[in-house]
């Protein structure tokens, strides 16, 4: 995880949290007022004197800058002349308030903009404080014990002929506000193809490009090809009304010409995930992760190539760098995922940034 940027730290208050603004910058010393011309003498007024033909230029002090922003000086009012410079303004310090521009010396009494005034303190929030323990999350899905066969194994948390296994999130933050939830998402997964709605990386080959996200749409149902290979899919609920995938979003896609009933490409293999993406979460919704297996089996980590004695090189997925990190007795980096004499699938959750939606 990293930080939550908000869109404006004056009007954005988070019910769990204090709110805070900046106190305004002390004012710097004021500059010392420039010299009126020689045709025509400083005024009180901004109304033309009558001077003839003088060219006076009006005072262009220059503020002298503060510890945090400052003021410049008023220019000299000239009596007569033609197109007189105003004062010039300092630079606001960083976290000021602006400072205030001199008032210009010509006859039409102009003023020129105040210096730019530093950037304010914009509030900052750990998104574990939005999302809870979805930071952080890891999600394994272990061989049974003794039920290794080749490529698969008995899928541990399952139970009977078919079952979903779930987990829940309840998210935090403001209700009715709507939040852009960055998430890296890093483990080994079997795959299967969705239905009618939109694969982040198209019918792009998962062998050139394992952004397996897909937003919206829905799940094969009984009988439909493919169906006995286990489904990812991220549940928010009540989903935003800005979402276009409606709160519907699965992690393990393929095309379906690449459907492990289909292609040898990705039948009776497990493949490494790592990709980063964005979603609307409103306060106070809950996240779902549901894993649907129709059969009770999974498919080991057995590496490249399935079939029988092909577990002994199954691939390794780093889950570091991430705050929180996973758990040290999971993985260090350079060992596989091994329980109950299998290499099972996992899923792991590093919540990189939170902001509200515009």
């Amino acid at each position: 995880m990293r930080t939550v940027s908000l869109i404006s730290a004056g009007t954005l208050c988070f019910a769990m949290l204090g709110c805070s603004t900046a106190a305004e910058a002390p004012a710097g010393a004021a500059g010392t007022p420039g010299a009126s011309g020689s045709a025509a003498q400083a005024g009180s007024s901004t109304t033309a004197g009558s001077g003839s033909g003088g060219s006076p230029t009006g005072g262009a002090p220059t503020g002298t800058s503060g510890s945090t922003a400052t003021t410049g000086g008023g220019g000299a009012t000239g009596s007569a002349g033609t197109g007189n410079t105003g004062g010039t303004t300092s630079a606001g310090g960083t976290g000021g308030q602006q400072a205030t521009g001199g008032t210009g010396g010509d006859a039409s009494g102009g003023t020129p903009a105040g210096g730019a005034g530093g950037s304010g303190g914009g509030g900052t929030l750990d998104p574990a404080t939005i999302v809870g323990a979805w930071d952080g999350a890891l999600l394994t899905y272990p061989c049974a014990p003794g039920s290794t066969n080749n490529y698969d194994c008995g899928n541990s948390p399952c139970s009977g002929n078919a079952n979903t296994t779930t987990k829940m999130w309840k998210m935090n933050g403001t209700e009715g506000t709507v939040y852009d939830v960055t998430f890296r998402v890093r483990g080994v997964v079997e795959v299967i193809n969705y239905l009618e709605g939109m694969r982040d990386s198209g019918n792009t080959s998962i062998v050139n490009n394992k952004d397996l996200f897909y937003r919206g749409g829905r799940g094969l149902n009984s009988g439909e090809t493919g169906v006995d290979y286990n489904q990812y899919k991220l549940t928010i609920s009540p989903a935003a009304a800005s979402d276009t995938a409606k709160g519907v979003y699965f992690l393990n896609s393929v095309d379906a010409s690449q459907s492990p009933k289909v292609s040898k490409v990705t039948e009776h293999l497990t493949f490494p995930i790592d990709y980063t993406k964005t979603i609307q979460i409103p306060g106070g919704s809950t996240v779902t992760l549901s894993v649907y297996d129709s059969n009770c089996r999974l498919v080991q980590n057995c590496g490249t190539t399935a079939g029988s004695g092909m577990c002994s090189a199954p691939v390794v997925v780093n889950l570091s760098p991430a705050t929180p990190p996973a758990p040290s007795t999971f993985q260090t980096g350079n060992t596989a995922y091994f329980e109950n004499g299998g290499h099972g699938q996992f899923l792991f959750f590093d919540i990189t940034q939170v902001a509200v939606h515009p």
